[in-house]
């Protein structure tokens, strides 16, 4: 596989938004995608799933049921677990954070073919740490899908009083 990363664009969310587009970063010129996220952070005190939606080709949020996702949950404070769901409208539980402000929480995506009109995939990984209980640490590692043939040109995250920043480079 091909290594050579290629800025495209970085956003920085405001504080406390429900949901954040990054939109015009999918084109012809990819087929493969690296998304970085990090200054994950939360305006409250309590957990929030931080999903992922695709944008079509008009910018518009794909919202229709037709995501599914598997994970992996690392907690190091509990026995790991599985997750998985099909038909979902967003991608769900994809960016965890467990605790109000940035405590080094962030993400790693892999995104596969979304401009093509194919179905999107997407992997990665996600850290936090819960600040509120002890610190324990807390990763997932998964995968999902948008189970569309469309194309699609940006991604939005989806949650609760939630901020990041977001870097998304083409793989050459």
């Amino acid at each position: 596989m091909a290594t050579n990363l290629e800025f495209i664009k970085s956003e920085t969310s405001g504080s406390s938004v429900s949901s954040f587009s990054v939109d015009n970063i999918f084109s012809d010129d990819y087929q493969v995608y690296k998304i970085l996220v990090k200054d994950l952070g939360l305006s409250g005190g309590t957990v929030d799933n931080i999903g992922i939606r695709f944008l079509d080709n008009t910018g518009t949020a794909i919202t229709s049921a037709n995501y599914d996702r598997a994970s992996l949950q690392l907690n190091s404070a509990s026995a790991f677990a599985e997750e998985k769901a099909t038909n979902l409208t967003d991608i769900g539980n994809t960016l965890i954070t467990n605790s109000a402000g940035n405590y080094g929480n962030s993400a790693e995506f892999t995104i596969y073919n979304p401009y093509q009109s194919t179905y999107t995939f997407l992997n990665g990984i996600t850290t936090s740490r819960n600040n509120a209980n002890s610190g324990y640490l807390y990763a997932r590692k998964g995968i999902g899908v948008l189970k569309l043939t469309t194309s699609c040109r940006g991604i939005q995250f989806t949650g609760n009083g939630f901020q990041l920043k977001v870097s998304v480079y083409g793989v050459k």
